[in-house]
């Protein structure tokens, strides 16, 4: 569904698909109903924030604001509305950067908040003489990798265009030869340039943003930090707020509100073992299928048990060696979203993996595809490893519950999947292809090369003692990363992929919650106006001693 949608986004023009959609509204009366029905849920939803959110702060900025909203879900209007509230932003002139899609809706969202919009397309130059930059960039890349070593406009990362150019081929690694390469390199820089012209025209005092992925966002980015201006980003993940400060280009990476070693030095003995606990309790339910995150929805089914006898039985394996589990990675979801990979993409990274275990016969090596390859319908591992391979080497059927696997395995290979988490709080050894967003956290084996880590993975880098130091950590780890304060209560949101049903289900967590609510206002208020910590979360934990944990339906 998510790509069969992004493939027509991609080949049929953004005005042609609002025309299909109005003629599916007359011509169908059902789909009318829905789209009225739908209508009628957000115009509530918008009135409930405008109702919600009256209750002003002393502004801290004045001048314009440049809020996002080129990324129309009801989760990141809750989001901007918290932060709107507790830095007094309604007083300000807020100008929204409209994207290409759903432009009547988020307009009379807008409306109703009382912003007008812009977009990037206002500022855009004449397409040619980009095609012409594009094509001169173009000249050096001879292979996928090659992208990665381009130079771009304002300082920007290129794995900010790889990764933009990956999400738009929807592949396993960027296809150099595709027909649409040079007009998306040359649309990439376009962007780039129209975040300059528009930041020049709007001056903003601060910058607010849903994402700091994809070239759109990190135009703006860039057009901010050379200008020297404010940048929040207003995130959310596990049901959880993790707005961060953007200070430089290297803070666009998903790193704020990860835990740091000053934060662990700065952890009380009973901050850390509360967070233990809380970390421990919360991992025992996500692998009972209880968090209501994407992945882990998909994760932890209730497909029939399995053991490690069916995972023998499965690929003929009758000896007692090891099984150790290497789980793949989303193909084309922002791959560098923690920063430079020693990989060019998880294709190059999946691909080494196998060749280097292909020597590896100490072990049995299983193969798992990444859960979330049926949500997205698109490509899984089974399309993309060799079609022989080594008799020790096994694909896992997608659908196998990945608790049922740890269970049955005796150690994890990961890029830097959250699995990494979950195998080390449960003692079991883990190799990580990257550092990602804990391989320094110490609860992992984190080589510091591309070469170190295939070394490894031809040696029994397994075979270590049990470390109850490493299994402790990782569940102060997920105490932090996946829980939030006591204080929160109830306040935990809904996946953001869950999009519409929010609409219905927001407005009663709001009304039920509106002391936890005001709270988190004036916290995020606090967190703001110090300069210490980047990562709203992580001042929230940092900044209480007791912990619940967050998006588990027990």
């Amino acid at each position: 569904m998510a790509v069969s949608k992004h493939f027509l986004r991609r080949l049929v023009p953004a005005s042609v698909m609002q025309l299909l959609r109005f003629l599916r509204i007359v011509l169908w009366p059902p789909a009318g109903a829905v789209v009225i029905r739908d209508y009628v849920k957000r115009i509530r939803f918008d009135n409930l924030l405008g109702d919600m959110f009256t209750s002003e702060q002393v502004p801290i900025f004045s001048g314009a604001v440049l809020v996002d909203a080129q990324w129309d879900n009801p989760n990141w209007w809750i989001r901007y509305q918290l932060l709107r509230s507790a830095l007094g932003l309604r007083a300000t002139k807020e100008v929204a950067i409209m994207g290409d899609y759903n432009k009547f809706v988020v307009r009379t969202t807008l409306n109703r908040m009382g912003i007008e919009d812009t977009s990037l397309n206002d500022f855009c130059t004449e397409f040619a003489k980009f095609e012409l930059k594009a094509e001169i960039l173009l000249k050096s890349v001879n292979a996928s990798e090659d992208l990665l070593n381009l130079t771009l406009p304002n300082q920007i990362p290129s794995f900010v265009l790889y990764d933009w150019l990956l999400k738009r081929q929807m592949g396993a690694t960027v296809n150099i030869a595709h027909p649409q390469l040079k007009r998306d390199v040359a649309t990439a820089l376009q962007r780039i340039d129209a975040a300059q012209q528009m930041f020049s025209n709007v001056s903003p005092n601060l910058v607010v943003l849903s994402h700091s992925v994809g070239i759109e966002s990190v135009a703006i980015i860039a057009a901010a930090l050379n200008a020297n201006i404010p940048i929040i980003i207003g995130h959310g993940e596990y049901g959880i707020l993790r707005y961060w400060k953007v200070c430089e280009m290297s803070d666009i990476c998903y790193l704020a509100n990860i835990p740091s070693s000053r934060d662990y030095d700065e952890l009380s003995d009973d901050q850390e073992n509360n967070l233990f606990e809380v970390g421990d309790q919360y991992i025992q339910q996500r692998l009972k299928g209880g968090s209501q995150d994407l992945g882990s929805r998909y994760a932890f089914n209730d497909n029939a048990s399995l053991s490690r006898k069916n995972v023998h039985d499965e690929f003929g394996w009758s000896d007692d060696k090891p099984i150790i589990a290497v789980y793949s990675m989303s193909w084309f979801d922002y791959p560098h979203i923690y920063g430079d990979l020693w990989f060019t993409d998880p294709l190059d990274w999946i691909s080494s993996t196998i060749k280097a275990i292909s020597d590896n016969t100490s072990a049995h090596w299983l193969l798992r595809p990444h859960p979330c390859d049926e949500w997205y319908q698109a490509l899984s591992l089974s399309d993309l490893v060799p079609q022989h391979m080594a008799p020790h080497i096994g694909l896992a059927p997608l659908r196998w519950n990945g608790s049922d696997v740890l269970t049955a395995v005796d150690g994890l290979v990961t890029l830097y999947g959250t699995a990494g988490i979950e195998y080390a709080s449960r003692g079991k050894p883990v190799l990580v292809g990257a550092p990602g967003w804990y391989g320094q956290s110490g609860f992992v084996v984190c080589p510091n090369s591309r070469n170190e880590y295939l070394t490894k993975l031809r040696s029994r880098w397994w075979d270590v003692p049990a470390n109850e130091i490493s299994k402790r950590t990782a569940n102060v780890f997920a105490g932090w990363h996946f829980c939030v304060p006591s204080w929160q209560e109830n306040f935990v949101m809904k996946d953001d992929s869950e999009q519409g049903s929010i609409y219905s289900y927001a407005p009663g967590l709001l009304k039920e919650n509106e002391a936890v609510v005001r709270r988190e206002i004036n916290t995020l208020r606090s967190w703001y106006l110090q300069n210490d910590v980047l990562g709203y979360h992580s001042f929230k934990m940092l900044n209480t001693d007791t912990y619940k944990i967050s998006n588990i339906v027990v």
